[in-house]
């Protein structure tokens, strides 16, 4: 079980894939997931911002982590 754990640890969860799906529907269509290929290369962001609101230190301090690999480039 540990080693399961393990393996999982730091992969993004249902929220962040379904978060990453929308700004690559909304805002830009090259960003993935951390291990995925890109679905367009050299996709260009758009002008639309998002903002976030987050009850708990944790998830903010969680997709802070999370997102900035989702949004790098391989």
């Amino acid at each position: 079980m540990e080693a399961a754990a393990d393996q999982e640890r730091g992969l993004p969860d249902a929220r962040v894939r379904y978060l990453v799906k929308w700004i690559r529907d909304q805002m830009c269509p090259g960003v993935h997931l951390p291990g995925e290929r890109p679905p367009v290369s050299d996709a260009a962001w758009n002008d639309l911002r998002l903002l976030i609101f987050t009850e708990y230190e944790d998830t903010k301090r969680y997709l802070v982590g999370m997102l900035p690999r989702v949004a790098a480039k391989d």
